[in-house]
């Protein structure tokens, strides 16, 4: 495997989406998505679930946690955590 080599392709919806506050601080939403996992070359294939908690702030900035699971084709498991920080433009996050 090289540096830089794309390893997964994925594609899913988003299959909830709620907002749980809103306050000086921001808007605190939380998302659940479900995709499935296309690996390339060694790396697995599989199902991915996961739940966001994102804080938007005004001017489009945000941060956010969220969790998972990664589910191989196989039956092997990974649970995972990200932290991620970005902003929306014209509707769609960049992370």
């Amino acid at each position: 495997m090289v540096l830089g080599e794309k390893m997964w392709e994925e594609k899913g919806k988003v299959i909830g989406m709620s907002v749980k506050s809103v306050g000086p601080e921001g808007v605190r939403m939380e998302e659940t998505f479900a995709t499935e996992v296309k690996g390339l070359g060694r790396a697995p294939s599989g199902r991915n679930i996961g739940t966001m908690d994102i804080i938007e702030v005004p001017g489009g900035f945000f941060s956010g946690t969220g969790q998972g699971i990664f589910t191989t084709q196989d039956g092997d498991s990974v649970v995972w955590k990200c932290y991620s920080l970005g902003k929306s433009e014209a509707g769609r996050a960049r992370a």
